[in-house]
């Protein structure tokens, strides 16, 4: 990607972390012409990037400064100094992003801090060592956004809301390939960090978040390709037993059936098919219940995540009636509320109806004596 194609940067949010010691970090939102992204750093991988950028052209000045630090009191313990410290980091990245001279935008050590996809012949290591597991972390936010994002579309879909489940898919669907396309570059990142200073037991333990990762996005797939008619409307059905060879052959058998016919001995005795089951065997052997579409692929470990995530579903739209029967209880009470007042009103008007017809009663017989 060229440096020329980013729009914008921002720094709008921020978070305590507590990984041994307390710090501040920053996410950082980048704008590019057909894709964006956002990456979280702390305070001391700015001041790292300065410190390079610097040694890297040291007879050239940056055009952008830090905000400077503080040892005490700390900064993540004043909102107000956070806020401070998060418009000058965002000043600093859209000052060096906007200057003139792109000879900083033009060094690796940019490219690594903003996470810049790498195009062409050129590949290297695109996370740093603590980048990479912030990287993960987002990813892992996201698998879970899209998780929420099936779950309404589900709940729209019961409820007939066309419109509101199609956006819901939409959504679900383009944050998907996103997440497709980012966990290609973490896992490529981990192969670069590898060579170089990655340990071996860390090297483990992120290959076991890569692969937990990559499980999580297959299931998203099965997920997002179900709709809530396939798990409400499909029926199951039962697949045929192989009957016995021959009605004198089980007549020659058991002569203990007495009167029961020959229908019904068929029914009753079967002999189990010799051909070899495809699949998973769900309830009684002589009833075994086929796999929908939606479960063929998975194995039982996704079945039972699968099979959890249908019944949130179904927990969501219980909850979703539940409101909407609240909703209906307090709407019920507001019209009795109203008619009560209508009724108190429509009384109070037959009240002042009778006492002007008295009063007019009297004043017309007061003017028949005038007369």
């Amino acid at each position: 990607m060229s440096q020329d194609s980013i729009q914008a940067i921002f720094i709008k949010q921020t978070e305590t972390r507590n990984e041994g010691k307390s710090y501040t970090a920053y996410r950082i939102d980048i704008q590019a012409a057909v894709r964006h992204w956002h990456i979280w750093k702390r305070y001391s991988d700015f001041v790292r990037l300065h410190q390079q950028l610097t040694e890297s052209f040291p007879g050239n000045c940056i055009p952008a400064q830090l905000p400077q630090k503080r040892i005490f009191p700390p900064t993540f313990s004043a909102p107000d100094r956070v806020e401070d410290r998060r418009q000058g980091l965002e000043d600093y990245l859209r000052t060096i992003q906007s200057c003139r001279d792109d000879r900083w935008r033009k060094t690796d050590i940019w490219v690594d801090f903003l996470a810049l996809p790498i195009t062409g012949e050129k590949k290297k290591e695109m996370f740093s060592f603590g980048s990479w597991l912030d990287e993960y972390d987002d990813l892992l936010s996201l698998s879970r956004e899209i998780r929420s994002l099936i779950s309404s579309r589900n709940a729209h879909q019961s409820q007939h809301e066309v419109s509101d489940a199609l956006r819901c898919e939409v959504k679900a669907k383009k944050d998907l390939m996103s997440l497709s396309a980012r966990l290609g570059n973490l896992e490529s990142s981990l192969s670069d960090q590898r060579k170089d200073t990655i340990v071996e037991g860390e090297e483990r333990r992120r290959e076991d978040k890569l692969s937990s990762l990559k499980s999580e996005r297959d299931v998203l797939v099965q997920l997002i390709n179900v709709t809530r008619q396939d798990l409400t409307n499909k029926k199951p059905t039962l697949k045929k037993t192989k009957p016995a060879a021959s009605s004198a052959a089980l007549l020659g058998e058991d002569r203990s059936y007495g009167d029961i016919g020959f229908d019904n001995l068929k029914r009753t005795k079967t002999v189990p098919s010799s051909a070899p089951r495809q699949g998973r065997a769900f309830g009684n052997a002589l009833k075994q219940l086929q796999e929908t579409e939606a479960t063929k692929g998975l194995d039982n470990k996704e079945l039972l995540s699968y099979q959890t995530q249908v019944m949130k579903d179904q927990d969501l739209h219980v909850e979703q009636f539940s409101q909407l029967l609240s909703r209906q209880k307090e709407i019920g009470l507001a019209i009795n509320y109203e008619l009560e007042n209508q009724i108190d009103v429509l009384e109070s008007l037959d009240i002042q109806v009778d006492n002007t017809s008295t009063k007019l009663a009297f004043a017309n017989k007061k003017l028949s004596k005038i007369k």
